[in-house]
Formats: C-alpha cells, sequence, structure tokens
C-alpha cells in the first residue's frame, strides 16, 4: 500500500482551481524545442529518461476523498516516446497542441509526457508536457538542463551533474516554513501592507474564470534599446531585470490610469532550500504594492520602487491563496494584484550545448490577467 501525502501550500491552490474546473487544460505546462542539428536519438533517449527516473514527482497520482486530495507517487514511470510518423514540425505542432489540450485527471492519468519527434537526421522537436501540481516554470527549466547535461556528459564524456533532489524533500522544507515564526512574520507583513479594499491595476474591467487557452505575443527587443538599459543600468548601479519590472509597472499604471496600485511578481522560493534541485511545483505569485509618482526622476523612482520589491521578496514565500482567504478576496472574484510581471534572466538550456535549437512554450499554466514576460537573450545580455 503507497503511502499518501498532503498538498503543498502552493499545490493546494492549483488543485482547488482545477476542481472547480476539471475540463480545463491550462494545467498543462508544455514546452517544446525546436532542435535543428544533428542529434544521438539513442544517448538522447538515455539522458532523457535518466532524469526522469530522480524526478519522483513525476509519478504523482492523486487521492480524492470527501473533497480533499492527496499525493502518493507511485504512478507509472514516464519515459521517452520517440515518434518518426511526422515529416514537418507543423505535423508535430499539431500533435504536441492535441495532446496539451486534453485535460487530465490525475487519479488515472499519467502527470507528465515527453516525446521526441525525428522529422529527420538534422530535425528533432523535444516536447515536455508535466501537470502545473508536479512542476512550475523553473521545474520545467531544470528538467531540460539537467536532461542536456546528462546529454553531453554520454557524447563528451563529461562528468554526469549531481541528482535532482526528491519532492519528499520540497514537502518537508514546506512544513518546516508553515510551522516557522517567519511565516506568521509574513503573514503580520502583508496584513499590514494591504487591506481587503485594495486597488489593483487592470486593463480589464471585469474578472473571469482562465480560459482553456491564451492569447500570446512576442515582440523582440531592439539591440539599441537592451544597450541602452544596460548602459543605464550599469551608470546607476541597478540590476536590468528590477528596472524592467518597474519600468512595466510604470507603462501599465499609464495605459490604466491607476497610480497606487499593486502588481504582480514571481518569487521562486528556492534559494537556500532543497527545493533548488527539485522537480516540483513552488513559485509564488507576490503582490508588489506602488506608488508611482510621475514627478519623481527615473532614478529616484527606482530607487524607491526597488525598496518596495526588496520587501515584496523579503516576504514573498506567504502564499498568495491564503493571502486571499486572509484579505477576504475569495468573493466575486477580487484580483490580490494586477498584471503579472515576470523577468527571465537567464540563458535558455541549449545556450550551453553544441545543439542548435529555439525554445517554445506552448502553456504556461493559468493566466489571470495579462502576463508580460521578458526573457534574456544569450548570455543574458537582454
Amino acid at each position: 500500500m503507497s503511502s499518501c501525502f498532503a498538498l503543498s501550500s502552493a499545490q493546494q491552490g492549483l488543485w482547488y482551481a482545477q476542481h472547480l474546473d476539471p475540463s480545463n487544460p491550462i494545467f498543462n505546462t508544455a514546452h517544446y524545442a525546436d532542435i535543428q542539428s544533428p542529434l544521438d536519438v539513442s544517448l538522447f533517449t538515455q539522458a532523457v529518461n535518466r532524469v526522469l527516473e530522480q524526478a519522483d514527482v513525476l509519478r504523482l497520482r492523486l487521492c480524492i476523498q470527501d473533497d480533499m486530495a492527496q499525493q502518493c507517487f507511485d504512478g507509472p514511470q514516464p519515459v521517452l516516446e520517440v515518434h518518426t510518423a511526422c515529416s514537418t514540425a507543423e505535423e508535430a505542432l499539431a500533435h504536441m497542441r492535441a495532446d496539451q489540450q486534453q485535460a487530465l485527471d490525475l487519479r488515472y492519468d499519467s502527470a507528465a509526457r515527453f516525446i521526441l519527434f525525428v522529422l529527420n537526421t538534422h530535425h528533432f522537436i523535444f516536447y515536455m508536457r508535466v501537470h502545473h501540481l508536479a512542476a512550475d516554470g523553473y521545474a520545467m527549466n531544470l528538467l531540460e538542463t539537467r536532461i542536456l547535461q546528462h546529454y553531453l556528459a554520454l557524447t563528451e564524456d563529461k562528468p554526469c551533474p549531481a541528482p535532482l533532489s526528491s519532492i519528499h524533500d520540497v514537502l518537508a522544507d514546506d512544513q518546516r516554513y508553515l510551522h516557522s515564526p517567519k511565516y506568521q512574520k509574513d503573514r503580520n507583513f502583508w496584513l499590514e501592507q494591504l487591506q481587503p479594499d485594495l486597488d489593483v491595476a487592470s486593463l480589464a474591467s471585469t474578472t473571469a474564470l482562465s480560459a482553456p487557452t491564451f492569447l500570446a505575443h512576442h515582440q523582440p527587443v531592439s539591440t539599441q534599446w537592451s544597450q541602452k538599459l544596460l548602459q543605464f543600468c550599469a551608470t546607476h548601479q541597478y540590476p536590468w531585470p528590477d528596472v524592467l519590472t518597474l519600468l512595466s509597472a510604470v507603462y501599465i499604471a499609464r495605459h490604466t490610469g491607476q497610480y497606487d496600485s499593486v502588481f504582480g511578481v514571481p518569487y521562486m522560493g528556492r534559494m537556500g532550500n532543497q527545493s533548488a534541485l527539485a522537480i516540483a511545483t513552488v513559485m509564488n505569485v507576490a503582490p508588489l504594492p506602488l506608488q508611482i509618482d510621475e514627478q519623481l526622476s527615473v532614478p529616484d523612482f527606482l530607487h524607491q520602487g526597488m525598496g518596495a520589491l526588496m520587501h515584496t521578496r523579503r516576504h514573498g514565500r506567504y502564499r498568495s491563496e491564503q493571502l486571499r482567504r486572509d484579505l477576504g478576496l475569495l468573493g466575486e472574484m477580487r484580483r490580490l494584484h494586477g498584471p503579472l510581471i515576470n523577468i527571465l534572466p537567464f540563458d535558455t538550456p541549449y545556450d550551453q550545448t553544441p545543439l542548435h535549437a529555439t525554445s517554445h512554450v506552448l502553456c504556461a499554466g493559468p493566466v489571470e490577467d495579462l502576463n508580460i514576460t521578458f526573457r534574456a537573450g544569450t548570455q543574458a545580455q537582454g
């Protein structure tokens, strides 16, 4: 008989949202890499399966009794599927979209699927789909990074990376936090900072349940603009991800007319604990309250805003779902924050390999409002 474990605080809100909307596939996170260079399929398969064996959360199975969910890790072990029937990227993409858009019942369905589409000897597509209960964006990146490290270890006789941490380490760390003085300190901070009648910036006047799909627009940032940003940050000794976050908040405020508002920023919650090397869902969306004064100079505004970012990160582990309950924001789909501003200041996993590949996100999970995401280019130069 397999042991069952309580959901982590990060998983509980996701499960409840899925429970309310069980036919919605938006909880399937899905990425793919378009690889246009030679690939040793046998060694790549070995590399993928090595990592999947270490990621015990991918065997997640839900046990539901009296509308309460627990999790076991005795589901089928996922392995890489190699598909050779597709001859074009368009065919492979249609196959991936069809898979991602199937809602999963984790009492019976596997939480993860991995496919390598072999289009020809120099063109491959690697697809990863994992339910959000098992992996967040950081975990998806970690999975792919570890797979490529193992592939290089096999093809170039390099040492294998350290093994991944277990989901059980993450669950234990979550319990330690929930019963620590830090948890109460974080809660008290947010209850002092935010009020139940808080005003949040949004480009929409109403709220709605997350749709099964989302609209996305990709816009490259010019090299000239990136260089100006980096030069400004170097001159004033500002971290460029923080500057982008704060300038994005001003952009939203100018469009909404709400200059005293709350924005959303990701809090990874992994530094300094076992989850840094674990496949799991840990990330929180923390509120960032800002009072934007257009009369301030840019350096003065950034100095003020970075203080707010520092406080948000210091207390960002306290779950936004719990904070909504604390503030009584559950009724009428009331928001805790407006648009999410997400900065990804790291290279894609393929930038550190000889493989020529472009990474794509099919689905990153539910979208409550507008998400603005900046992804760094090669070597994180903007």
